[in-house]
Formats: C-alpha cells, structure tokens, sequence
C-alpha cells in the first residue's frame, strides 16, 4: 500500500521500520521508528515517556550509511495496541541537516511506492482489458 499523505503537514513522511535509541536524561532505550518526517516521528518503545522530555534519537536509514543523531521534544505517548507505547517525537531543527537527509530519504519512499502502486494498477488493468478483449 502507498505511503504518501495528502495532509497538511509542513513535511512529507512515511511508514519507516528503522531501529533506533532514544537518549533521554535517565539513559538509552531502545526503540523502532515507526513514521517518519522531517519534522519529527513516532516511536515505538517499551518504554513510557513524557510529553516534554528532551531526547536525542539515533539511527540509521535503511540504504544509507550515516547515522544520524536529532534532538527533540516528546510531544505525546499513548499506550500501543502490542506492549509498548506510541511516542511522537518533534524534532528541534526541522530546517536543519540532518533533517534534510531525512526528507531526502522519505521523498525517495514515497516516489517508489507511488511508482510500484502505479506499475501494479496499470499491470492490473492491462490484464483486465486483455481478458475483456478475449
């Protein structure tokens, strides 16, 4: 399924499945980021965090060698449907960039879900129109 939004959000963002840290006052935990945007992203951690801890999260992007380091503020944690919780992160310098790679690497998921959603539905309706005609 695509990923792409159509929203009004300053940032485009996407599913992500990326392993990640969350350096907070009290240690390290580790986490998976779940969505991502160059303006913040949503955590999925064991651990409860609160709304205005400051926190430095640490990964790397799939198909990318550099790790990235972003400081930022919880803006809210909700309990997650499997043991965890959901945490929104805001990052401080959206503009920064470190951000920049990360738009970069969100822009070129959403361009290639949308050009494998394309191929699979124009492929689909090409097999329909075939069986019509036979």
């Amino acid at each position: 399924m695509p990923t792409w939004t159509n929203d009004s959000r300053a940032f485009p963002r996407t599913h992500a499945d990326v392993p990640a840290v969350v350096t907070t006052r009290d240690g390290c935990l580790p986490c998976a980021i779940d969505d991502l945007s160059g303006g913040g992203a949503r955590l999925l951690t064991m651990y409860r965090l609160d709304a205005g801890a400051r926190v430095r999260v640490s990964f790397s992007l799939p198909g990318r060698s550099t790790k990235l380091e972003v400081d930022g503020e919880i803006v809210r944690c909700d309990p997650w449907p499997v043991d965890g919780f959901a945490v929104r992160c805001r990052f401080d310098d959206p503009w920064g960039q470190t951000c920049s790679h990360i738009v970069e690497w969100v822009e070129d998921q959403i361009l290639s879900d949308y050009v494998a959603f394309t191929v699979e539905h124009s492929l689909g309706a090409e097999r329909t129109d075939a069986v019509r005609r036979s």
